[in-house]
């Protein structure tokens, strides 16, 4: 079953960029970093495909105005990352027992990758 207040608020977040966008290109101005903070808030709880779109699109220059992708650029510093029962769970739903599939599977990130989606963030 869809967890429809995942989408509900996937939907919110898509909403509020759409309108800073079109604020813009009606030639207003649309506070970046706001919606960088909200973005960060309410996709630092999301996690998942979109956390990490957003993490990508952060590291191109001339994409995003530069408030907002300093905003978006903290989900690679500072998200947390999925719960393992989480994980687990989505790992058994997908391959069923996973001892059949995974000799070994760590339930900690590691350390040195996690938060760092791009090279610019490896020591």
């Amino acid at each position: 079953m869809r967890d429809h207040g995942r989408t509900r608020r996937l939907m919110g977040l898509g909403a509020r960029t759409g309108g800073a966008l079109l604020k813009t290109r009606l030639g207003g101005q649309a506070d970046w970093r706001a919606l960088g903070e909200a973005l960060f808030e309410g996709l630092s709880e999301l996690k998942g495909p979109a956390m990490k779109l957003a993490q990508i699109m952060s590291q191109w220059d001339d994409l995003l105005p530069p408030d907002l992708a300093e905003e978006l650029a903290r989900l690679q510093r500072q998200a947390e990352p999925m719960p393992w029962p989480r994980i687990q769970e989505a790992l058994v739903q997908q391959y069923g027992d996973i001892d059949h599939y995974f000799s070994e599977v760590e339930e900690r990130p590691c350390q040195r990758f996690h938060g760092a989606g791009s090279p610019r963030h490896y020591p």
